[in-house]
């Protein structure tokens, strides 16, 4: 996640999705396990704690200790990322033909699900800073730059990013699955309607949205929920202020009012239910309960 902010800043809340999703891949059971084998190459021994991603060793302890500090977060990466891979291989089964990742940041799927991406054209879309951080780390983990991948450079803040993409070779006649994980809560209200809308009124028919939304109670009384004041810290010490909310309810008619038709949406009890679960009957500690994700395509 980095769409937002000065765009010379890298985001250290995209560090510690890495970081968590890395730790994801060392778990034993593979009902549970994340199959990424590119994260954790994209860690560096200088990101100080977030490289604990990088010791494999460490990993037991470090899920225990990150489930009293920060309660919920391990089981949210987890779950949110399955499912979100889950719904992209089946979109791009179906014909979708380009694939935008919004606010990439250490973002691995164009890489990691080359096969399901084969026929697709891939783009991903972030702050200068973060794009150019990212592509340093690829070079290095992966000997080069996949010549399929664009890396679009936009500041949201003063340029569209439909606009950049165009210009990049997207073309807006072919149906395009767009994904925006961990972005919309760092975001402006009105930055989330503007990004809502530019994909419903610039992109063509068969062109979706994928995105995950955290609870709009979560940034007025955090204590409610698990795990809800640990993240609000969080963020706020990584100079990442909690912004937008989204109460389940009221998803439809957000999304309804921007050009887009709610097709699925899943809280995270849903999620733990599908991918939380050890063949062993543990499971992997419940996620927050304050977050959803959500699938929105374009109105004809």
């Amino acid at each position: 996640m980095a769409l937002k902010g000065d765009s010379s800043r890298k985001s250290k809340t995209a560090l510690g999705v890495l970081m968590l999703t890395s730790v994801g891949v060392t778990e034993e059971d593979p009902g549970v396990r994340v199959d990424d084998p590119v994260g954790p190459k994209l860690l560096r021994w200088r990101d100080g704690m977030f490289a604990v991603g990088r010791m494999p060793r460490c990993h037991p302890l470090f899920r225990r200790a990150v489930e009293r500090s920060d309660p919920g977060a391990y089981g949210f990466m987890i779950a949110r990322l399955k499912y979100m891979d889950d719904v992209i291989r089946e979109k791009l089964g179906e014909g979708v033909r380009q694939f935008v990742v919004l606010g990439a940041g250490y973002d691995t799927r164009s890489y990691r699900m080359r096969d399901a991406l084969s026929a697709a054209r891939v783009f991903e879309v972030d702050l200068p800073a973060m794009s150019q951080d990212k592509q340093a780390r690829l070079a290095r983990a992966l000997g080069g730059l996949p010549s399929y991948v664009e890396f679009v450079d936009v500041d949201f803040n003063e340029e569209k990013f439909s606009d950049r993409l165009v210009e990049r070779g997207l073309d807006v006649s072919l149906p395009t699955l767009f994904l925006l994980s961990g972005v919309s809560m760092y975001l402006p209200r009105e930055a989330v309607l503007e990004l809502l809308s530019q994909v419903a009124g610039r992109f063509g028919a068969g062109s979706s949205l994928l995105f995950d939304y955290f609870f709009a109670g979560v940034m007025e009384s955090p204590e409610r929920y698990r795990g809800g004041s640990q993240w609000v810290a969080r963020a706020r010490r990584a100079g990442e202020e909690p912004r937008f909310g989204l109460e389940m309810d009221d998803a439809r008619s957000l999304l309804d009012s921007c050009g887009l038709r709610l097709e699925t949406q899943c809280d995270m009890a849903e999620l733990a239910e599908r991918y939380l679960k050890r063949s062993d009957g543990t499971k992997v500690p419940d996620p927050y309960d304050f977050a959803a994700v959500a699938y929105a395509v374009v109105k004809e």
